[in-house]
């Protein structure tokens, strides 16, 4: 049996996933908090954890104001949650071949964990 290899087109399909359900999740905050609601909590977790990590260290807006003459303020976020997405696809793609490695390192090496 060959040892399983990293699919670089789990991770895309894994990242474009993510920064759809970032987007959407944000879309529908900035609706809430436009219409003059609050956002509910549940909601707020949701988008800070699948904002993390890149839209958490880019928070000071300030930093972006070299390139604001040129695009506007969703461009910029929308490359950081592109970079953010692609980070997330790649993180969970290797973790799933890590364990896909680790399983089939258990079968080659004789340690039977069917039972």
């Amino acid at each position: 049996m060959a040892r399983p290899r990293f699919r670089f087109g789990l991770a895309m399909v894994i990242g474009i996933g993510h920064f759809i359900g970032f987007f959407v999740a944000l879309a529908v905050g900035f609706d809430m908090g436009d219409g003059g609601g609050t956002i509910p909590k549940p909601l707020q977790i949701l988008i800070g954890v699948l904002g993390a990590p890149l839209t958490l260290i880019f928070t000071d807006a300030s930093k972006f104001n070299f390139i604001r003459r040129f695009v506007d303020d969703s461009a910029i976020l929308m490359t950081i949650a592109l970079f953010n997405s692609m980070l997330w696809g790649f993180a969970i793609a290797s973790f799933i071949w890590l364990v896909q490695r680790r399983l089939s390192n258990f079968r080659w090496g004789g340690i039977d964990i069917s039972h």
